[in-house]
């Protein structure tokens, strides 16, 4: 009988316990047969290795250290078979490093990752410019609340006459409409 239950000690591996209850032979096959499937699924250095196996998806958050030691938070994009592209955590802007600038451990475990495609290069551009145009269309919308405010202290200033405060108020109601256009246009954009 095999039994697996939570680890009461967790290691950073967070592996479950296993329990056997079997004659001796039986075991050895059982582990044998267990570690062979292990190796098959991800990869024979994977089982003890600290490096994230060859089944990451991308785009990947993780720290890598370049040939100088240098740690470096990104959020890997895909790999060609030179070069990461990813951007850097900290400011968010999008760098290509060649793979012989990382440290060897980092190198090993990158090169285990498959080559991008052209297609799944396509997709991360697409990606790109889908977050441009959004955080345009998030600009332009405080653009508009800013014109909306300022008419707002126009007519709370009480310096203009009825007049211009239905225009004012007109207008106002305008900008809000504006708004709500920009908003359906970035929700149109995001379903595609």
């Amino acid at each position: 009988m095999v039994k697996f239950e939570a680890n009461p000690n967790p290691s950073r591996f967070m592996l479950p316990r296993v329990l056997i209850h079997c004659k001796p032979d039986h075991l050895v096959r059982f582990l044998a047969l267990l570690l062979s499937a292990a190796a098959v699924s991800c990869g024979e250095s994977a089982l003890f290795s600290d490096s994230p196996s060859s089944s990451v998806t991308l785009p990947y958050e993780t720290t890598v250290r370049d040939d100088q030691g240098r740690s470096l938070d990104i959020n890997l994009i895909f790999r060609t078979d030179n070069s990461i592209h990813f951007v850097r955590k900290s400011d968010k802007r999008e760098f290509d490093l060649p793979i012989a600038r990382l440290s060897e451990a980092d190198q090993r475990w990158i090169t285990k990752l498959p080559v991008s495609t052209a297609a799944s290069r396509a997709t991360a551009e697409r990606e790109k410019y889908k977050h441009a145009y959004i955080k345009n269309r998030q600009e332009a919308i405080g653009r508009v609340e800013e014109q909306i405010q300022k008419l707002a202290d126009e007519v709370g200033s009480g310096n203009i006459t009825n007049s211009q405060i239905r225009n004012n108020n007109r207008e106002m109601e305008r900008k809000r409409e504006e708004i709500r256009d920009i908003e359906a246009q970035i929700n149109d954009y995001e379903k595609r």
